[in-house]
């Protein structure tokens, strides 16, 4: 089985892009999500891309700072390095819905500097036939 679920923030605003003979929208993020390590905090950060409406619904309500739910599967992608001439290769999330968080705000931190995620929720269910695939 190959599912995952994040909780995390935007690290950069979402880019929008479309990709292939039939223009299929791509979007791509990456979040940071904080995990308690006995009693430190350490951010990881994860790079994510969704398709079709998703990738629209995301571009369109989504910014650096929003705190999100980033439900999916992981990919490994691979390529050539120009440079070396080796392959490369990294795992991304492929998120199949994206909808806003509210995070609770400790007492002690201050205000954000941007305007709240919105309420409303972006999440876009998949077409029957949107399985991540750009083709």
């Amino acid at each position: 089985m190959n599912q995952i679920a994040l909780v995390g923030r935007l690290t950069r605003d979402p880019e929008l892009k479309f990709v292939g003979a039939n223009g299929t929208a791509l979007c791509q993020f990456s979040i940071a999500v904080n995990e308690k390590q006995g009693d430190k905090e350490v951010t990881k950060f994860f790079d994510c891309k969704c398709w079709k409406g998703t990738a629209e619904g995301v571009q369109q309500s989504l910014q650096k700072g929003a705190a999100v739910v980033v439900v999916g599967k992981l990919d490994q992608e691979t390529w050539d390095d120009k440079q070396s001439g080796q392959k490369r290769s990294k795992v991304v999330v492929v998120a199949t819905a994206v909808g806003s968080a509210i995070f609770k705000r400790a007492e002690s931190e201050p205000a954000p500097r941007q305007a709240e995620a919105p309420k409303s929720s972006p999440v876009q269910k998949p077409a029957p036939d949107d399985d991540g695939v750009p083709f």
